[in-house]
């Protein structure tokens, strides 16, 4: 049975505190990425946004202008079918926000799952060294390795 041994207690410290830095820097470089990437797609979404709120206007200035060729001024069903695109690119665009919001979630779901992966590397190793530690002080030694 030996004492407390200084020397292995600060190598030990010092290889926790190594590992913890690592594991930071790891845990930003991968926050880095995922804001880069979130970025990427806000940027993206706003601009299939504009081009959707551009096609509507376009798909809604033609139809105008069919009712107008066709006789029908605004009011009644030219009004229920321009109502009908704005609804539909409305639709689309609540459809491509749900798709978009998973992905970020994806994204941070990752660096979620960095972060807790190291939390737990680094709890298991204090844990193993504190049962090695134990062990070492038991006269029968460890009950695990029988």
């Amino acid at each position: 049975m030996g004492g407390f041994d200084p020397v292995s207690a600060a190598a030990f410290a010092l290889n926790t505190i190594n590992q913890q830095r690592q594991a930071k820097i790891q845990e930003r470089a991968a926050q880095a990425s995922a804001d880069g990437q979130i970025a990427r797609l806000r940027q993206q979404q706003q601009i299939r946004e504009r081009q959707r709120q551009e096609q509507l206007k376009r798909a809604q200035a033609t139809q105008r202008a069919r009712f107008g060729a066709g006789g029908l001024g605004a009011g009644g069903s030219a009004d229920a079918v321009l109502d009908g695109l704005g609804a539909a690119a409305a639709r689309a665009g609540a459809d491509e926000g749900v798709a978009f919001d998973e992905r970020i979630s994806d994204i941070n779901g990752g660096v979620d799952a960095l972060r807790r992966r190291n939390l737990l590397e680094r709890r298991n190793m204090v844990q193993d060294r504190i049962y090695g530690e134990i062990t070492k002080r038991l006269p029968f030694g460890s009950l695990l390795e029988k």
